[in-house]
């Protein structure tokens, strides 16, 4: 039963883990994404 909980709880913890970096791949493709095409576009006109 024990063994059970840790599991569980062991799950869990992943979960967090993966959706805060689900969450921080997005703040990062919204922020450096337009950027990088800025910088290309950029670039291309000079």
């Amino acid at each position: 039963m024990k063994k059970h909980l840790l599991y569980v709880r062991l799950v869990r913890e992943y979960l967090f883990l993966i959706l805060v970096a689900v969450k921080l791949l997005v703040i990062l493709v919204k922020y450096l994404g337009p950027a990088l095409n800025w910088d290309r576009h950029a670039k291309l006109q000079s």
